[in-house]
C-alpha cells in the first residue's frame, strides 16, 4: 500500500511542470494618455535574481505578430523595454516611447527571454484621452421642459342673440347651443325687400355645436437612461467610467474600456 502511495506521489509531481513556478509577465499598468509619450509598467511574476540577471524583454518581431494574427505598425518600433528591480524582491518592466502615441487602441506582443525560458504575451490597451468630452448631441443629457404659456379659456364670438361665455369643462365636446332663438321675420308683399345690412343683422339659425380640442396638458417626457448607459461629465476619464460600470481587476477594466471605445468612437476628441 505504501508503495502505491509513493508511486502516485511521483506521478503527481510529474504532472506539475517546473514552468508553473517560473518567471511570468503579469498585468500592465498604463500611466499615459492619448497623444502623449507611452508610459506603462508590467509586473514580473515570481522573479529570481538569476532570472533577472539574464532577462531580456523586447517587442516581438513581425513574423510572430503575423503568426498570432496581429498587425505590427511602424510606430511600435519606438517602444523601449527596461527591466527595473524594485528592491523588495519584486521587479517590473518599464515600457516607454519618446514620441507621442496617437492611436487610441494599441496592441503589443512582448517577448521575454532568459537563460532557462522564454515567454510571449499580448497586451491590448485603450489610451484614454486627457479630457473626455461628452457628445453635445448626446441623448443621455437631461431635457428641460420649456415653460408653458398660459392659454386663456376659449370664448364664443358674440352674435345678435347675445354673448355666450363658455367655461372650460372636463369634456369640451358637450356644448349646448342657445335655447331661445327669435322666430324669423316673415315679410308680406307690402314690406320692402330687405337690404344687405338687414340681411346681415337678421337672426339666423343656431350653428351646429362646436367641438373644440381640450388644451394639451401632457408634459414633455424626459428621456430615461437605459441600463448600461452613463451620463458623461466633463473631465471624466475612461478608466473611471469603466471601473464604475464594471469593477474588477485592471485587466477586466481594460477590456471594458476597449468595449466602450469601440461602441462610442465619436465620443473621443
Amino acid at each position: 500500500m505504501i508503495r502505491h502511495i509513493s508511486r502516485l506521489a511521483l506521478v503527481g509531481a510529474m504532472l506539475f511542470p517546473a514552468s508553473l513556478y517560473a518567471l511570468g509577465l503579469g498585468e500592465i499598468h498604463l500611466n499615459s494618455a492619448l497623444s502623449q509619450p507611452f508610459d506603462a509598467e508590467i509586473e514580473l511574476l515570481s522573479p529570481t535574481a538569476d532570472e533577472l540577471s539574464s532577462l531580456k524583454v523586447n517587442m516581438a518581431g513581425g513574423e510572430l505578430f503575423s503568426r498570432y494574427g496581429l498587425d505590427r505598425p511602424a510606430y511600435l518600433n519606438n517602444f523601449v523595454f527596461k527591466v527595473t528591480p524594485l528592491g523588495d524582491g519584486r521587479a517590473v518592466v518599464r515600457v516607454s516611447t519618446n514620441k507621442a502615441v496617437t492611436e487610441p487602441v494599441v496592441s503589443i506582443l512582448i517577448e521575454a527571454t532568459w537563460a532557462r525560458g522564454r515567454i510571449l504575451r499580448e497586451y491590448t490597451l485603450l489610451l484614454d484621452p486627457p479630457v473626455f468630452v461628452p457628445n453635445q448631441s448626446s441623448q443621455n443629457e437631461p431635457v428641460s421642459e420649456a415653460p408653458r404659456p398660459s392659454v386663456p379659456p376659449p370664448t364664443v364670438e358674440s352674435r345678435n342673440e347675445g354673448v355666450v361665455d363658455r367655461t372650460p369643462v372636463p369634456e369640451p365636446t358637450q356644448v349646448t347651443p342657445p335655447t331661445t332663438v327669435p322666430p324669423p321675420v316673415v315679410s308680406d308683399s307690402t314690406t320692402p325687400a330687405p337690404t344687405a345690412d338687414a340681411v346681415a343683422t337678421a337672426p339666423v339659425a343656431p350653428p351646429p355645436p362646436i367641438t373644440e380640442a381640450a388644451p394639451i396638458q401632457q408634459d414633455v417626457p424626459t428621456p430615461s437612461v437605459s441600463v448600461g448607459n452613463y451620463d458623461v461629465q466633463r473631465n471624466d476619464s475612461l478608466w473611471k467610467i469603466a471601473s464604475q460600470l464594471r469593477p474588477g481587476t485592471p485587466s477586466e477594466i481594460n477590456q471594458t474600456m476597449i468595449a466602450l471605445y469601440r461602441a462610442n468612437p465619436q465620443a473621443f476628441v
